[in-house]
């Protein structure tokens, strides 16, 4: 009885954070996105090996941060402002350390990738803004249809209730 009482109050909890689960799984792609992106610009330089690995493991950082919003139980738009600075810090700093390699090695092309980063940037936010507002409505429209909850403790047959005729429809 009382794993059943704690798995009914786990998911009490948890049903608004699944709500947005959506909007997490989309910020994670984004930054694999963004990532993808990123190594695509640096490939051929001297110092690719370290630079890629640096990057790989700001993007693990970011998505195990995405990871942690998830558990943390918070919804709405809290959840959607955390998200959003998570992935916006890190598509930014990400931004400046792709226009400072490919400055450092004076190809030229730091500019160029620069705005092709900052672009990408703006695309995914407007696309993760997309998802919060599409979440936020399914979550609105589950609350307004959920049915009325049924009781969980059926009354004795012998209780009696004032006005009412006792029999088995009536409990």
């Amino acid at each position: 009885m009382v794993k059943l009482k704690a798995l009914i109050l786990a998911l009490l909890v948890m049903s608004p954070a699944l709500a947005f689960a959506d909007m997490l799984n989309d910020a994670s792609a984004f930054v694999e996105d963004f990532y993808n992106e990123e190594t695509s610009l640096i490939k051929g330089l001297p110092a690719e090996k370290d630079a890629l690995e640096r990057i790989r493991l700001k993007k693990e950082e970011a998505v195990a941060e995405l990871k942690k919003l998830r558990l943390s139980g918070v919804t709405g738009k809290k959840l959607y402002k955390k998200a959003s600075d998570t992935v916006s810090g890190y598509a930014a700093s990400e931004t400046e350390r792709v226009k400072k390699l490919l400055s450092d090695a004076k190809t030229g092309r730091g500019e160029e990738a620069s705005k092709k980063l900052l672009a990408l940037k703006d695309e995914l936010m407007g696309k993760l803004k997309k998802s919060y507002e599409q979440d936020e409505q399914s979550a609105e429209k589950r609350k307004t249809t959920e049915p009325p909850p049924v009781p969980s403790v059926d009354t004795s047959p012998h209780e009696k209730r004032p006005g009412t005729p006792q029999n088995i429809w009536t409990r």
